[in-house]
């Protein structure tokens, strides 16, 4: 991830950002029969309590869930991403899934290198692949809207425009199911109100106009499109970022109506030249930051709702102010948790992984 390069004198768009969003890998590995056994004690415990139960692997937590990812068996989840493992030697041992926050936090390539330097350590050596590489690029001052859709060429037929209230929100362009690309165009900002991750303010820095949309345009591919890239490693997908964007931006292009009834004689529009000539390349911002923007947005969504809901407390039960309302909650929420036996303390470490947060 970097900081974007700034306004764009031709076309008045400002790019803010731009980086590796996803990046996906498989490994194979000769898994230990005890490593198998360990998961799957952990695994028949979390099915038990109906809890996540917690193990060590490389000096990091993990917590085992009672179900598995996709067609792994073992699901294990850390705060910086999830592990699938099986045993069956059918597919790769492992599939590495790290947060987007954690690759913007400390860069691709070092968050790679970390899942694989701590489940090596307790598997053995391991060989990674690449299944998935998302690049994106966030631009403000680009106002698109769903008419313009049909400014769009795109070597795939497959288009779906996507709006809320008649308001647009985004396109999609291409299949996940080809595994080859597809392309993304949203607004970031409308989803940062749903997600919280209010970090991307702090990565978008100075540049940023909170009046403004941030459109992100984001292209993913898949297995099959990289290894016609020739890209097999996730190293190989890092270093070929940069050109992987470029033959996206002329996989899908937005063009300037002409006379001639064939779009692809249209000419490129002045802001996809911008966007084709964003450099995707990392500058990690650091989990400090990343941690910061997280609590920020949590910050700002539940506030409300809090407020909200106090205020219904209170004139469902008759109390007149703050302090009588919080005091008798001192009362009710510790034995709400007790009935339900889950203690107020597991709860918040349980919410805190969920929203990503150490």
């Amino acid at each position: 991830m970097r900081q974007g390069a700034g306004e764009n004198e031709a076309t008045g768009l400002v790019e803010l950002a731009s980086g590796i969003d996803a990046l996906y890998c498989s490994g194979r590995a000769d898994l230990p029969a005890s490593f198998v056994r360990l998961l799957d004690g952990a695994k028949e415990e979390a099915q038990i309590t109906g809890t996540e139960a917690e193990i060590v692997l490389g000096g990091g937590l993990f917590r085992v869930q009672s179900y598995g990812l996709g067609r792994y068996p073992y699901r294990m989840v850390h705060d910086y991403g999830v592990v699938g493992v099986t045993a069956s030697d059918k597919m790769p041992a492992l599939r590495v899934q790290p947060r987007a926050s954690f690759l913007h936090g400390v860069g691709a390539k070092a968050g790679i290198e970390w899942f694989e330097q701590v489940l090596a350590s307790e598997v053995g050596p391991i060989l990674l692949t690449c299944s998935r590489m998302d690049l994106h690029s966030d631009w403000q001052g680009w106002n698109l809207e769903g008419d313009d859709r049909t400014r769009f060429l795109c070597k795939a037929s497959s288009r779906v425009l996507y709006e809320d209230g008649g308001e647009f929100t985004g396109f999609l362009f291409g299949k996940r199911k080809t595994k080859t690309m597809l392309a993304r165009i949203y607004d970031k900002t409308e989803e940062i109100k749903k997600t919280g991750n209010a970090y991307w303010e702090d990565i978008w820095g100075p540049s940023y106009d909170r009046d403004q949309p941030v459109l992100r345009v984001e292209f993913e591919f898949g297995r099959q499109g990289l290894s016609e890239f020739g890209i097999q490693t996730p190293e190989e997908a890092i270093e070929a970022a940069g050109g992987l964007w470029v033959a996206a931006t002329e996989w899908l292009s937005y063009r300037d109506p002409g006379e001639d009834e064939t779009k692809s004689r249209w000419d490129v529009a002045s802001e996809w030249e911008a966007i084709r000539r964003s450099a995707i390349a990392e500058t990690p911002c650091g989990m400090t930051r990343v941690y910061e923007g997280l609590r920020r947005g949590k910050f700002e969504k539940v506030v409300p709702n809090l407020t909200g809901y106090l205020v219904s407390y209170a004139a469902i039960f008759g109390f007149d102010s703050f302090e009588e309302t919080c005091g008798e909650l001192l009362r009710v929420v510790p034995e709400y948790c007790s009935s339900r036996d889950l203690s107020f303390e597991k709860r918040v470490r349980a919410r805190r992984r969920q929203f990503g947060l150490p």
